[in-house]
């Protein structure tokens, strides 16, 4: 993560893909909808550790806003949500067609 000061802005925070790559990669035992009914040691472990690492993400935000501020303003945004995907989108495939 990078955490940048500046005058006009306050702090920018980045979150480099981590949370991208982790919930593409576990997000069938993330989501109640998906979860497996038997899991596996390994799946239970790793479920425990993204659950871990996302609090601990919570808890940064946390602090960064009430080192922020009453006064300050937050905002939080994000180039994309999340949920299940059974479909794969292949924008090369769209761009040689077009």
């Amino acid at each position: 993560m990078t955490v940048i000061d500046d005058q006009r802005l306050g702090v920018q925070l980045e979150e480099p893909g981590g949370i991208d790559r982790l919930q593409h990669q576990t997000w069938r035992l993330l989501d109640p909808a998906t979860i497996p009914e038997n899991l596996t040691p390994l799946e239970q472990e790793t479920r425990s550790n993204c659950l871990d690492y996302f609090r601990q993400l919570d808890q940064l935000v946390r602090d960064l806003v009430e080192l922020a501020g009453d006064e300050s303003q937050v905002f939080m945004v994000s180039d994309h949500g999340f949920g299940p995907s059974n479909e794969i989108f292949y924008v090369n495939a769209l761009l040689e067609k077009n």
